[in-house]
């Protein structure tokens, strides 16, 4: 849910379920040797599954 308050301010507000799974992929991607290491399969998956979401496959998949 996007809230606009006064003329710059915005505000988003999402579940707390949603909020804790970002930190720990934040926290996950937050070594660039870690980072690599789950960025691989997930590329593998796309190689393999062009049409396919990876989310589909449960990879939790960072915005780009």
């Amino acid at each position: 849910m996007k809230i606009r308050m006064l003329k710059k301010l915005r505000i988003v507000m999402i579940s707390e379920s949603e909020y804790n799974s970002m930190q720990e992929t934040l926290r996950l991607l937050g070594s660039a040797k870690n980072a690599e290491r789950l960025r691989e399969p997930i590329a593998e998956f796309k190689a393999a599954n062009p049409k396919k979401n990876p989310a589909e496959a449960g990879f939790n998949v960072p915005a780009p």
